[in-house]
């Protein structure tokens, strides 16, 4: 796989996974009793069991389930974490696709 889509892959992943925390956090804030950090270890076990991302996507839940369990870590710094890698990676897709020529040009040269 091409190192575009890869990054493409990634950060459709990271932009699903900032939605639902995001909506969360706005419907609902702590008031069925799930913490923010269980309901994000749900949602990433889900997705991993269900195979709702492609296959590049599953190291990353791994990595990012293992994040969740880190004592150390606050609900914030997490969340502030996963939005600087979504948009980090949105920005390097837009770098790539900006130094790639598209198709189209090639047939008007």
């Amino acid at each position: 796989m091409k190192p575009l889509n890869e990054l493409i892959i990634l950060n459709h992943f990271y932009y699903c996974f900032l939605l639902a925390i995001k909506l969360r956090k706005y419907n609902l804030p702590s008031v069925d009793g799930i913490t923010p950090k269980i309901f994000m270890k749900q949602w990433l076990s889900v997705a991993q069991k269900k195979r709702l991302f492609d296959k590049l996507v599953y190291d990353e839940i791994q990595w990012l389930l293992e994040s969740l369990s880190d004592k150390g870590t606050t609900f914030q710094e997490f969340e502030f974490n996963i939005e600087l890698i979504y948009h980090r990676s949105f920005e390097m897709i837009k770098e790539k696709e900006v130094l790639m020529p598209s198709v189209g040009c090639f047939d008007t040269c």
